[in-house]
């Protein structure tokens, strides 16, 4: 939707203070807005603000929204053009009929895409309007939707259906829609044009470039115009000329400022297992509402009174930010995506009887091998997985009057065996980053003098101590 910067001098319509949201111009007769042999576009009132709304407002002889790009991109920009554009508007069809056999129509044409409709399913297949060979008692011949492939009067493994469901029905627009393949009535205001064409009629093609949408029964054009460079004129213009002869449809999606706004407490809250009642509670979610003048979400716009809309947005999320799950999997896909996790995590073990992984910088761990007592503790439970436990190797400093963490240890091993493996990985560890091994007084005259363990009877018993002497 790129336009020349000599079609629109946008800086001079964007000389207001944009930072009111709903600053409206009326001037006595309509701005022009293009430079044209012809009739150029022209506005009546110009409202400037952040986003578009939803549900456009539009006026007979124009309105304009001049949206300021506030640090976003030349694609983003053009994409709210383009979305808001193409935003489904569901118009009041006068005629019943036609309404019906519509429905009908698409009805028909997605059970054929999803490939129920017939028992033997071919590339080929698809539906067309027919009419049964023999007459019924009206002397009439009674009309049925069947497959293309589809042969009447033998047994077929092909689709073959009565017309029924309604009881108003244009079964001659039925047909066309079928056999003739005409463009129905688009549920859109329109489609996109070039400024520059002169058919009537709505089309499909949505050439790129300054763009007018028409629809005739609506009687709606809009036009959306974004400048080349959106950083040297940080603004898009939307027009819109024309009634709606239907009533705005009820809000179904929030501003995209307000949507990012959403979707950044999410990541920010970096919790995978985070749901709607959690959400709505958090902090963070409460200072972005007082940002907006608002106490909860639903205040800041009505489409989040759907709870399901918050939590199809949280999912998304979610998958976005843990495609490979919660587990294992989850923390290979952050080691292999993020520095700072691959730096944090030194070693892991992972196979059908247990998992074990190491956790812990380079400075931590050379600062435990220069300890002479530390604390090993297992009494933290911070994660939700029943058969993950966590093991810290930790230190009482007596000057911050603080306990450090040195390294974490995360298994599904619960056993004396299982402590065995824990204390030699995590030493073995310590002597692979110091290049010194790890000595104990007890056994050979210097190093580590005691560690100080929980009530736990498998961490005590020695058995890795007994195997070191």
């Amino acid at each position: 939707m790129d336009v020349d910067h000599s079609t629109i001098d946008m800086n001079e319509l964007t000389g207001l203070d944009l930072d009111a949201e709903a600053d409206i111009e009326e001037p006595a007769i309509p701005i022009p807005l293009t430079s044209a042999k012809g009739p150029g576009l022209t506005t009546l009132k110009i409202e400037y603000n952040d986003d578009l709304p939803e549900y456009p407002t539009s006026h007979f002889d124009g309105y304009s929204y001049v949206v300021a790009s506030r640090g976003r991109s030349q694609l983003e920009m053009e994409q709210l053009a383009h979305d808001k554009s193409q935003k489904d508007i569901q118009l009041l069809e006068s005629d019943l009929g036609k309404r019906n056999a519509y429905s009908y129509y698409r009805s028909k044409v997605a059970f054929f895409e999803k490939g129920l409709a017939c028992i033997e399913q071919l590339p080929s297949c698809k539906p067309v309007f027919k009419r049964y060979s023999q007459m019924n008692v009206h002397g009439e011949y009674d009309p049925y939707i069947g497959c293309i492939n589809e042969s009447y009067g033998v047994l077929t493994k092909h689709h073959r259906g009565a017309i029924q469901g309604h009881t108003v029905i244009n079964l001659q627009f039925l047909e066309d829609l079928f056999n003739k393949e005409i463009i129905p009535a688009t549920e859109e205001c329109g489609v996109f044009e070039s400024l520059s064409s002169r058919r009537k009629g709505c089309g499909r093609d949505h050439p790129q470039g300054s763009g007018r949408l028409q629809h005739t029964p609506c009687d709606v054009v809009f036009n959306a115009l974004v400048p080349v460079d959106i950083g040297q004129c940080p603004y898009i213009l939307f027009t819109s000329h024309g009634v709606h002869k239907h009533p705005p449809p009820p809000p179904t999606k929030a501003p995209e400022r307000i949507l990012q706004g959403v979707k950044r407490i999410i990541q920010q809250i970096r919790d995978p297992s985070l749901t709607t009642a959690q959400f709505l509670r958090n902090p963070q979610l409460e200072a972005f509402c007082q940002q907006h003048n608002a106490s909860t979400l639903t205040e800041i716009h009505s489409s989040f009174c759907n709870k399901d809309r918050i939590a199809a947005i949280i999912q998304k999320q979610r998958l976005l930010s843990y495609p490979s799950g919660q587990d294992v999997n989850g923390l290979i896909f952050l080691e292999n995506t993020d520095q700072h996790i691959k730096d944090y995590i030194q070693e892991q073990y992972h196979d059908s009887q247990d998992t074990m992984i190491l956790c812990g910088f380079k400075k931590q761990i050379e600062l435990l091998s220069q300890l002479s007592s530390f604390e090993v503790d297992m009494s933290y439970k911070r994660i939700r997985s029943k058969n993950m436990n966590e093991v810290l190797f930790a230190t009482f400093l007596p000057d911050q009057c603080k306990v450090i963490t040195l390294l974490r240890v995360f298994t599904t091993v619960d056993s004396t065996e299982g402590y065995y493996l824990l204390f030699k990985r995590a030493f073995d560890l310590v002597q692979k980053i110091t290049g010194h091994p790890v000595l104990f007084d007890s056994i050979h005259g210097t190093g580590v003098h005691g560690i100080i363990v929980d009530m736990d009877s498998k961490q005590y018993t020695g058995k890795y101590f007994t195997a070191t002497s």
